[in-house]
């Protein structure tokens, strides 16, 4: 799996490999993050049980086995610093 950075200043971004289970392991932190909280509610996934989130987790890694360079997840926080993940 692939993440992209880009900070907010810059037109390049960097790219780095990291293993799935990192990949998986930021994506779920996300989905339980209070950091995150209004984005979460709004996509009514921030009421998710941790068993709901592991089953969640289970169809993302579903989809990255079945379709190659999908993107899974885009975040941007206030300072407009994206990070990107793709399979």
């Amino acid at each position: 799996m692939k993440m992209y950075t880009q900070k907010y200043n810059r037109s390049k971004e960097s790219v780095s490999n990291v293993p799935n289970t990192i990949a998986y392991t930021f994506i779920r932190n996300y989905m339980n993050s209070n950091e995150f909280e209004e984005i979460t509610h709004s996509m009514f996934i921030k009421k998710m049980s941790k068993q709901q989130v592991s089953r969640a987790m289970s169809e993302v890694k579903w989809l990255f086995r079945n379709y190659p360079g999908l993107q899974v997840l885009t975040l941007q926080d206030e300072k407009g610093n994206t990070t990107k993940f793709e399979l």
